[in-house]
């Protein structure tokens, strides 16, 4: 885990945050940037138009038309 988070990090698409007020100063803690968010969004509306497009092939070989 700990090559994967080194490597997003070298590459740009994470950043090291502080952890929350309260917890373990020894807790670190990542976000993603802005610009691999946009990317995220548009990766999760691509699969999920795949998923939809799948649906739409089972229940049309199930006999089903929604």
């Amino acid at each position: 885990m700990y090559t994967a988070i080194t490597t997003l990090l070298k590459i740009g698409w994470t950043i090291s945050t502080k952890a929350p007020l309260g917890s373990d100063p020894r807790r670190k803690m990542y976000a993603i940037t802005a610009s691999e968010h946009a990317v995220l969004e548009g990766e999760t509306a691509r699969l999920e138009a795949m998923a939809a497009n799948a649906r739409n092939i089972f229940d049309s070989e199930r006999g089903h038309h929604p």
